[in-house]
């Protein structure tokens, strides 16, 4: 396999020169070369054969210093796009199970710009910006599913903790329902009946699938 390699080099060397080799290209034809090239993807073969072409050649200390200068400051193209600036940067995207969406502006975003949708939800229901004290919980244990009526605000931690004990020790038992069906108690200022009742309505279906899916057993 050595030896195909080697042989493979030799061959490529003798090669001969380009007839335009050193010949500056126009703006024109760079243009021309660049849309040609567009999505190209180079075979296995030609990979192959450009890394033995390039293997062994070194850069001189001007044309390294000429890579360097083409690729800082604002010459970079990536110059400043750091975070949800950045190009590759979704709107919303999956981490650790939950759903996060792209909102820089919001006051309790992270370093890269995001907000857990779920806590997003909740907020805009009650008209306000959640404390990190207070956390959000997934009634049906499915982290992605952010619907409001899937959702359940908590004060503290030791109170969701709690909740999630009593769920494993003895399932959905009628205090449980109860805890589950007044969660929005005092907590939205300002909702009229119609709300409300639309909110009672899609926690009785979803209430129907958890006992269907025994997701809690």
């Amino acid at each position: 396999m050595e030896n195909d390699f080697k042989n493979e080099g030799k061959k490529l060397n003798k090669v001969r020169i380009a007839w335009n080799k050193g010949i500056p290209m126009s703006e024109n034809a760079k243009k021309k070369l660049s849309i040609s090239n567009s999505g190209h993807k180079h075979t296995e073969k030609a990979k192959r054969a450009i890394n033995i072409a390039h293997s062994g050649k070194k850069l001189s200390k001007k044309t390294k210093k000429r890579m360097s200068e083409s690729k800082t400051g604002n010459k970079n193209p990536m110059f400043g796009k750091k975070g949800y600036l950045h190009p590759r940067c979704k709107a919303r995207v999956i981490c650790n199970g939950y759903v996060h969406i792209l909102m820089p502006e919001h006051p309790n975003c992270e370093k890269k710009g995001y907000v857990s949708e779920h806590r997003f939800v909740v907020e805009k229901l009650i008209g306000r910006f959640l404390k990190k004290t207070e956390p959000v919980h997934h009634i049906n244990n499915k982290k992605q599913d952010n619907r409001i009526e899937n959702l359940m605000l908590f004060k503290t931690n030791s109170e969701h903790i709690t909740f999630h004990v009593k769920l494993k020790q003895f399932g959905i038992t009628n205090p449980v329902l109860k805890q589950i069906e007044k969660r929005w108690d005092g907590a939205i200022p300002d909702i009229n009946r119609m709300e409300i009742n639309m909110l009672s309505r899609k926690f009785d279906e979803l209430l129907k699938n958890i006992r269907n899916n025994n997701d809690y057993k």
